[in-house]
């Protein structure tokens, strides 16, 4: 009966101690399994900082790129609006011979609206 309550205790003592064992080994395993969730956390930072920083870059690109297209595009249309302007003084001109060639009288008449009034007129 001795030996079965010695042999008890051992028993239980080596429970106690393979327990005590798992107990460490579970405590160091939750410790890893939280170093490697804060290194994946921080690598996870570290990529969106990355690509925050690529699409603020290339936001800034396109602004700038957007803002030369923008100048570009005032300069063209300064540039045609004068072109515009010097064949409107051209044919201007050119209508102008016309009428004073053809004899044409471009006067108002009365109460005729000032809009070009065209009229035969004797040379």
């Amino acid at each position: 009966m001795q030996a079965t309550l010695e042999e008890q205790r051992l028993e239980i003592a080596r429970i106690r101690s393979e327990a005590e064992k798992e107990r460490v080994e579970a405590a160091q395993r939750e410790e890893r399994i939280r170093a490697e969730a804060e290194e994946y956390r921080n690598e996870a930072i570290m990529r969106e900082e990355g690509i925050r920083a690529k699409a603020a870059e290339r936001e800034q690109r396109l602004t700038a790129e957007m803002d030369k297209f923008r100048r570009e595009q005032l300069i063209i249309m300064q540039e045609n609006a004068k072109m515009v302007k010097q064949k409107a003084a051209i044919q201007l001109g050119r209508w102008m011979k016309e009428v004073e060639f053809s004899g044409i009288d471009t006067a108002t008449q009365g109460n005729i609206e000032p809009m070009t009034q065209v009229t035969a007129t004797q040379p």
